[in-house]
């Protein structure tokens, strides 16, 4: 098991503020004077949110943060800090004029079933609308429950049996929290924050200061009270709302420390599996590493160009659950396999988030690296090689660089890649005879670090052809390729590294700082006829 002061290190580098932590102890438990630089921005993060200032902030992974940096808080900012993590429900939920997230009347008497209780209130803002024409089950029939608190009863119970039939674990029992054992979903304004809904833990052990080295924790949600304040209709924003929170609840029972990023892309993968119709998630695709693909793609980025880029980066999982589409109670079982692997509870594997990639598709007989660098070409035609991608209009990025080929003059590239990031530079010929090759030299980084290349050549009707050739160990490759009936041919030139420092609350998995950024790679490519 990974020691415990990394992990709780690792885990606030989500919020990007590279600080030093005070290691921690049963004493550094205890509210300190003054509160650390970082825990100020984890509490500044979740304030702003909740008062509806920063519209569009990750809540649950910025709620996450505030737990974990509890200890390193003054006594007054520490119960701020409880009072946002209090449920809705709880009197020590109210924090004044800084945003709420609690109730400020008594709730109603919660919809339950054997497995989920719906919390709400009948006024006040938070108030769902009290229209009720059907039952329970959808059914015309009045039954004194409003029927949104009916509609997310049922959403939730029914995606908690298709997560369970899939083979994930269910979150963690939170012992008689919220009324009792039953997991707790509670009814709120968030969509006047800008924020569809969260999860988030009271377990005392998602606390760095308890004396338990436990990593995985029990939780609740909280879900918009209406949904109207979103494009898409209430019904829909309420069906991937749920999916998604609910899978944090899930991802909290095997690593509540996991690396944001995979918690967030799968968590976005999930909800278009569970509804493929509704596809909430196109929206992400904007900053992606369909869109931006010389950007690392471990990433958690919440600010600037590449806010929700961690979002994003479902289409990583969308294009493995494509290639790889076994599946259990109707969802592929990569994702699922994936979750096993970063499993920290007793007695699990407890890989961080790419090493559990890579164990999974070397199960399957491939590997990270060698995945990784299909993506990139997959995603060079992406409204092709993606179910959805020619109906949705999947978006496709531009070549890092474009050349005519038209005689035997060298066209030379010299550049830098980050690790899991890749630059694709095309080269079109134009009036050359049609027995003329297109000379290929290229130079990287040794294969140990992660260097791939691929070479996809595209004729005269659109088809492509791609291939993934071999490198020497010292990243060396040289070819001519026949230019006869093609349009273009795309060299790739990809960093597949998965070599990190782990745990120096860094920004990219294993909270760790990768060991291959910026690799030199250089292109060399002219006509031979």
């Amino acid at each position: 098991m990974i020691e415990t002061l990394p992990r709780i290190v690792g885990a606030l580098a989500a919020l990007a503020v590279p600080l030093t932590l005070v290691p921690v102890t049963a004493d550094a438990a205890l509210p300190t004077p003054h509160t650390s630089a970082r825990a100020a921005a984890a509490l500044d993060v979740v304030e702003r949110s909740a008062a509806g200032t920063t519209r569009g902030t990750d809540l649950t992974l910025a709620l996450r943060e505030l737990a974990v940096s509890r200890g390193e808080m003054s006594p007054a900012d520490r119960a701020t800090a409880d009072a946002y993590l209090a449920r809705p429900t709880e009197a020590a939920a109210r924090v004044g004029g800084r945003g709420d997230l609690s109730y400020s009347v008594p709730e109603a008497r919660p919809a339950c079933n054997d497995d989920i209780c719906v919390h709400y209130v009948t006024s006040t803002r938070d108030a769902p609308s009290l229209t009720d024409v059907e039952d329970a089950e959808g059914r015309s029939g009045e039954n004194g429950i409003p029927d949104f608190v009916d509609a997310t009863l049922r959403e939730m119970t029914a995606i908690r049996s298709q997560y369970l039939d899939a083979g994930y674990r269910a979150p963690k029992s939170d012992g008689t929290r919220g009324g009792d054992s039953r997991f707790d979903v509670y009814l709120s304004d968030l969509g006047g924050k800008g924020v569809y809904g969260y999860c988030t833990s009271d377990d005392p052990n998602a606390d760095p200061g308890s004396s338990a080295e436990v990593y995985d924790v029990w939780s609740y949600c909280a879900l918009d009270n209406d949904f109207a304040e979103f494009d898409n209709t209430p019904i829909n924003s309420l069906r991937v709302t749920a999916a998604h929170e609910y899978f944090h609840a899930v991802q909290f029972a095997y690593d509540y420390y996991e690396d944001a990023w995979l918690m967030e892309a799968t968590a976005a993968w999930i909800e278009d599996e569970v509804y493929p119709d509704v596809n909430d998630n196109l929206q992400y695709l904007a900053a992606s590493p369909l869109t931006a693909p010389s950007f690392s793609m471990d990433q958690f980025v919440d600010a600037g160009s590449k806010a929700n880029w961690h979002y994003g980066v479902w289409i990583f999982f969308r294009f493995l659950s494509e290639k790889y589409p076994a599946a259990q109670g109707g969802l592929p079982t990569i994702v699922r396999d994936v979750w096993r692997r970063v499993d920290a509870a007793k007695g699990g594997p407890d890989d961080y988030s790419w090493k559990g990639v890579d164990a999974v598709l070397r199960a399957r007989g491939s590997s990270a690296a060698k995945e990784f660098a299909a993506f990139v070409a997959a995603n060079r035609r992406a409204r092709s090689t993606y179910a959805e991608g020619a109906a949705l209009k999947y978006p496709v990025a531009a070549p890092a660089k474009s050349f005519t080929v038209r005689d035997d003059r060298d066209q030379a590239v010299s550049t830098t890649i980050d690790h899991l990031a890749a630059k694709t530079y095309r080269f079109t010929p134009q009036g050359l005879p049609a027995r003329a090759t297109l000379g290929l030299e290229v130079d990287m980084a040794d294969v140990a670090r992660g260097s791939r290349l691929v070479i996809t050549s595209v004729d005269r009707q659109g088809v492509a052809k791609v291939s993934q050739p071999t490198l020497s160990s010292r990243g060396d490759y040289a070819k001519e390729i026949k230019l006869g009936g093609l349009a273009y041919v795309e060299v790739s030139l990809v960093n597949a590294s998965g070599r990190f420092t782990c745990f120096v609350n860094g920004p990219f998995s294993c909270q760790g700082k990768a060991k291959d950024d910026r690799q030199k790679a250089s292109l060399l490519a002219y006509a031979v006829y």
